[in-house]
């Protein structure tokens, strides 16, 4: 029995080397390839972009000019360089242009290939955007048109926004949204989080009518200067000067912040 245990606690140490040495071999195993895609497109005042984007982050800011212009930082992983060099050439930008539309669609290849993408817009006064990603962040900054934003696995985040309506969602990750113009009365803001944190900061000038929702989780409007209607600890709906601009907040398994500034 001496033996037997003996044996085991030395046998335990050289599995554990074994184990860590193949962890090694196999991540040094994975090479890195990469390139920048860009373009840039006139389009009309009012006029909308759209990204869709699959394995990798977005952001949005505005242009100098009245130019689109998109910069794509393209990284593929694979077990060879040559691999790798596949996987980034597979990778589809398939665009779709005319006066007013600019629509950028990122399309993988390989469903099993490594493929990140980060993409970057500058976006031309007055015009709107609508930004999807599966895998990654979406920030929006200091637009002054429509945005709508939307991650299935990231963040969204959209600051410094003069924007008449705002739809921005997450399933996994938080919601931020600020605005830097007050709202009007047909204005409108939705955001929405399934597993996460829905935060909004409202110009204190605002007309707007709240309405927030959680399921699991807690409601923080306190510091919202909000005429209440309803308050319970899962929702909560009043007015903010009165009224006005539609705003609706709604986190399932997380929590709502509304301020104001």
């Amino acid at each position: 029995m001496k033996l037997s245990i003996l044996s085991w606690r030395y046998w335990v140490p050289f599995l554990g080397v074994t184990l860590l040495v193949a962890a090694v071999v196999f991540a040094g195993t994975r090479e890195r390839v990469s390139d920048e895609w860009t373009r840039s497109y006139p389009i009309e005042p009012g006029g909308r972009i759209e990204i869709v984007n699959v394995n990798g982050s977005i952001e949005a800011t505005p242009a100098s000019g009245s130019k689109v212009e998109i910069v794509a930082q393209r990284v593929a992983r694979a077990g060879s360089v040559e691999s790798a060099r596949e996987l980034l050439a597979g990778t589809q930008m398939i665009e779709a242009v005319d006066a007013s539309r600019v629509r950028l669609e990122v399309k993988p290849g390989s469903p099993r290939g490594d493929v990140e993408v980060r993409v970057s817009v500058r976006v031309p006064k007055g015009v709107a955007v609508d930004l999807r990603t599966s895998n990654g962040a979406v920030v929006a900054a200091q637009l002054d048109s429509a945005v709508s934003a939307a991650t299935t696995n990231g963040g969204v985040r959209a600051t410094g926004l003069a924007s008449h309506e705002v739809t921005a969602s997450a399933v996994n990750g938080t919601v931020e949204v600020s605005l830097a113009q007050p709202l009007a009365a047909a204005d409108r803001v939705a955001i929405s989080t399934t597993n996460g944190r829905a935060t909004l900061e409202l110009p204190s000038a605002s007309l707007a009518s709240v309405h927030a929702r959680v399921r699991n989780g807690a409601i923080d409007v306190d510091d919202a200067g909000l005429e209440w209607e309803v308050k319970s600890r899962t929702r909560v709906q009043g007015t903010l000067n009165g009224g006005g601009a539609q705003v609706k907040i709604d986190a399932h398994n997380g929590a709502v912040e509304v301020t104001t500034s």
